[in-house]
């Protein structure tokens, strides 16, 4: 493939991605998912509703980091090895017609 980026890169992005995502999002999801159904069990609500807050709250923090990891592996990983490839080839053009 003679593209910009290399399949590799994509490879190794969507590995950071997938593996960040589930490890942060069941991590900070578990937490917060604890400290609802731990303050929602405090105030004496039952099981029945102690649950649903507790999917939905670590559903919710699960979705938001992987969303901030996409964001992050993008930009990081793709976006500034394109623009740097970009520039390469920008800068070889200029010199090859600064040469003729």
């Amino acid at each position: 493939m003679n593209g910009i980026i290399k399949v590799r890169e994509y490879f190794v992005a969507w590995l950071l991605f997938a593996f960040g995502s589930i490890g942060g999002g069941a991590f900070l999801g578990g937490l917060v998912g604890g400290v609802i159904g731990g303050t929602a069990a405090a105030l004496g609500r039952d099981l029945i509703t102690v649950l649903p807050l507790i999917k939905l709250g670590g559903f919710i923090v699960g979705t938001m980091v992987s969303c901030v990891m996409f964001i992050w592996i993008v930009s990081k990983l793709i976006v500034k090895k394109v623009e740097t490839r970009v520039k390469q080839v920008m800068q070889n053009t200029e010199q090859q017609e600064t040469n003729t």
